[in-house]
């Protein structure tokens, strides 16, 4: 059945809890691969996002970037849901809290949506009906994991995307530098990600030394889950060849990449995709920016 609601769940009976046995559309609809499009953009959300919460801070960015740049339109960017909160049900105190310590078993559930993502993109990219030049991916926080999960999956498939360019966005990345280093595969063998990084054409980092998210909590939530230290979104490591461009958000807070509060995310994505150059960036960016709805529950 054919679904133009440009939205690919992971999760479970559509909303909460746990990964799906194959993805679908955001409302349990089987996707359709007879659209052509040249471009596809994929956002993923992060740690403790529900699937509601997700859908309105993808809603707002996803009008925010269509308006900057008038070459994108909203059929182009596809929304991607995965599980990655608790099951505690309730916005309060004691729930989010419940939620939020549940971050080591959603690390787990990071890779394994990964693995779910690349189902989708093997069967969209490279046995789908289409005629997909270019794909990008952004994430954020764990969403990040999931990005980088899929495409290692993906490069075993390496010789069927040559004519496909591959651009990854990663923001507040809560993925460990050291999965990404260059010693990487030797040190880790199963959880390295670099072969997925390798992937792709063209990659590259938001990150913030004010991000208290990653800074505290994702210290202790990596040694609960067994894998070694300091976030990529923390400082924007390793600073080597892995990445093709980093930059610092100053004052950032882990939760302010997809509300662009000043328009900077956009502009940054759309240069470094090459989907606009500054040149023919509205003088006015600022003010096309939709006020976000804040999210209660804190999210990573």
């Amino acid at each position: 059945m054919t679904t133009d609601l440009y939205d690919i769940s992971l999760r479970k009976n559509g909303t909460r809890g746990e990964i799906s046995d194959n993805y679908t559309s955001g409302r349990g609809i089987t996707i359709s691969f007879s659209a052509f499009r040249k471009r596809l953009i994929l956002l993923v959300h992060g740690f403790n996002v529900k699937y509601d919460d997700a859908q309105k801070i993808y809603s707002s960015f996803k009008k925010r970037i269509c308006r900057t740049s008038r070459s994108l339109k909203e059929e182009d960017i596809w929304l991607v849901h995965w599980p990655g909160e608790g099951t505690a049900e309730g916005n309060n105190f004691v729930n989010n809290g419940r939620n939020a310590l549940s971050y080591p078993t959603q690390v787990t559930n990071a890779k394994e949506s990964g693995f779910l993502l690349h189902e989708f993109l093997l069967d969209y990219i490279i046995h789908g009906n289409n005629e997909i030049e270019e794909l990008i991916l952004i994430g954020h926080s764990l969403g990040c994991r999931v990005i980088l999960e899929a495409l290692k999956k993906l490069s075993l498939h390496s010789s069927a995307l040559e004519a496909k360019e591959i651009k990854i966005c990663l923001m507040a990345a809560a993925i460990p530098c050291a999965l990404v280093e260059d010693t990487s595969v030797e040190q880790y063998p199963q959880l390295e990600l670099l072969s997925g990084i390798n992937l792709a054409s063209y990659k590259f980092v938001l990150f913030s030394n004010t991000d208290e998210a990653l800074g505290i909590i994702f210290d202790g939530g990596q040694k609960l889950s067994g894998e070694p230290g300091e976030a990529i979104g923390l400082n924007g490591k390793p600073i080597n060849s892995v990445w093709d461009y980093r930059k610092l958000m100053k004052n950032f807070k882990h939760g302010d990449y997809w509300k662009d509060i000043n328009g900077e995310v956009i502009k940054t994505i759309l240069e470094q995709t090459q989907i606009i150059t500054s040149s023919t960036l509205p003088r006015n960016i600022n003010s096309r920016n939709i006020n976000s709805r804040t999210i209660g529950n804190r999210s990573i």
